[in-house]
């Protein structure tokens, strides 16, 4: 067996048929798809039956309880047999030369880990904007490099990855954004980096995605995630480390900020300030270190997080002042 394809599904009935398809289509044949009912609660095991036929090439694996996205792929890693591995979003699909590409430079260039660009399509099933950038054709060692370029894209779902990649890594389960920790893991296990500029993945923008909505949930995840990348840079000696794990933690801060006034009640923004706040008060999160990396960071980004270090306790003060008058 060449490659094993890990899909995991919940909630998607209207993409699995297509996703499957794509995968069926495929000009390299040599492969078997392991599929994980993650609980979900729609059709989506129907229409996954359906579109499977009788091709002896695909196995639907039943989780008793959800375990999210990384959970479902864990269990697709531990039944896989293949001597690569692909993962493939069940909302997403393939075109049909996308194993056959991949395999073939992983091959010829004798890397662990391929990497390749992928389209985006709207609602209307059109192609928006452009493909995502990549680094140009070639092998990669340089782990600097690699980290600088998987900060912006951290997906592990435009990849094709050796085996012995998977051997002792796994994926954070039951929460949100587990490609994040993921593929910075990967970066410091394997070796060897391959990277085609070829678009061999349609990425679709539902409205129903992860990255779609919003919730306290997510945001609390997103700090579990920072603190077991945090763990991963643990050691290293690695240049850049304060400054990626100020990048991401930029990214928080936006979305938080970007959402905190839907909530109705101060206490739920006073949790998530305090949040903020904590994170900002472990390791290196002071004014003194932004500024010290201002150059990796931009002086735009700098001024905006010194000020925001300084104003975090003061808008948790006058959330809790507020809500005190109120009373």
């Amino acid at each position: 067996m060449k490659i094993s394809i890990i899909i995991p599904f919940y909630n998607v009935q209207e993409y699995i048929g297509q996703c499957i398809q794509s995968v069926k289509a495929q000009t390299f044949t040599d492969f078997e798809c392991l599929l994980i009912n993650d609980q979900s609660p729609d059709n989506s095991l129907a229409e996954a039956i359906k579109a499977i036929g009788d091709d002896p090439r695909f196995k639907i694996i039943e989780h008793s309880e959800n375990k999210r996205q990384g959970g479902a792929r864990n269990t697709g890693l531990s039944h896989a047999k293949g001597q690569w591995i692909a993962f493939l979003d069940s909302d997403d699909s393939w075109h049909n030369n996308f194993l056959e590409t991949m395999y073939t430079q992983a091959i010829s260039s004798q890397a662990e880990v391929v990497t390749c660009r992928y389209e985006n399509i709207n609602y209307q099933g059109n192609i928006v904007g452009l493909p995502n950038p990549i680094l140009p054709n070639g092998v990669y060692t340089d782990k600097k490099l690699l980290i600088d370029f998987f900060l912006t894209y951290p997906n592990v779902w435009n990849k094709l990855y050796k085996r012995e990649v998977w051997e002792t890594l796994r994926f954070p389960e039951n929460c949100f954004y587990e490609d994040l920790p993921t593929v910075f893991q990967i970066v410091f296990y394997a070796t060897t980096f391959c990277f085609t500029d070829k678009v061999l993945i349609r990425y679709n923008l539902r409205d129903g995605s992860t990255t779609k909505h919003f919730s306290n949930r997510q945001i609390t995840d997103r700090i579990k995630v920072f603190e077991l990348i945090k763990h991963t840079f643990k050691g290293k000696n690695i240049p850049t480390h304060p400054a990626l794990a100020i990048i991401y933690l930029s990214h928080i801060i936006y979305m938080i900020f970007d959402n905190v006034m839907r909530y109705n009640t101060n206490s739920k923004k006073t949790t998530l300030l305090h949040q903020l706040k904590t994170l900002w008060d472990k390791q290196f999160f002071n004014p003194r270190t932004i500024w010290s990396i201002r150059k990796n960071i931009g002086l735009p980004i700098s001024f905006l997080l010194i000020i925001y270090y300084y104003t975090t306790p003061l808008s948790v003060f006058l959330f809790k002042l507020k809500h005190q008058i109120k009373k």
